[in-house]
């Protein structure tokens, strides 16, 4: 996660655009993220 977020800004520092990696069924690393950790929480 904090590999993305370094890229992220170092893409802003060269005025460039990031475009994050998707997996094969289109979400990006922090969309998984949040889904599991929705789905870690909502079964507790």
């Amino acid at each position: 996660m904090l590999q993305e977020t370094d890229a992220r800004q170092e893409a802003k520092d060269l005025k460039k655009r990031y475009v994050s990696t998707t997996f094969e069924n289109g979400d990006t690393r922090k969309e998984l993220l949040a889904k599991k950790r929705y789905l870690l929480f909502k079964s507790v």
